[in-house]
């Protein structure tokens, strides 16, 4: 898109759209589409997490993979750790570059290991003090 000197916008196919003239507003059938997808994807990563958590909380075994002998994180609990942060980063940087199934993968991925690494707070706190402050939050 290209602007010119009155404050028109150049889009597709050459036709100037002002963009303080309200013609390019989406749908409220669109805007309230768009938003379904968001927050269904938002549910999907979230229950994903969930899940993934309790698991690796309820089960030693699967936590010994993140833990070292002494009671440390190994090399795979840093991982689990920074993680999602170099996910997030992956993903913002090159979300153009990257086609919606690859994301997709991505999305559930980080899904997976934020639940890997929340899943610590549930070894400190009480189930029943995480499910309150969820619902709070969530609420």
């Amino acid at each position: 898109m290209l602007q010119n000197r009155n404050n028109s916008i150049f889009g597709a196919g050459g036709q100037a759209v002002n963009p303080s003239s309200g013609s390019a507003t989406m749908s409220s059938a669109a805007v309230s589409s768009f938003m379904s997808r968001v927050f269904s994807w938002m549910s999907i990563g979230l229950a994903i997490t969930a899940f993934v958590a309790y698991g690796f909380s309820s089960s030693p075994q699967l936590m010994s993979l993140l833990l070292s002998s002494g009671g440390g994180l190994n090399l795979m609990g840093y991982a689990v750790i920074f993680g999602p942060l170099v996910m997030v980063l992956l993903m913002s940087f090159r979300f153009q570059a990257m086609s919606s199934g690859t994301l997709s993968l991505m999305f559930g991925g980080y899904s997976v290991l934020m639940g890997m690494s929340l899943s610590f707070i549930l070894l400190t706190f009480t189930g029943a003090s995480v499910f309150k402050t969820f619902a709070i939050t969530a609420g």
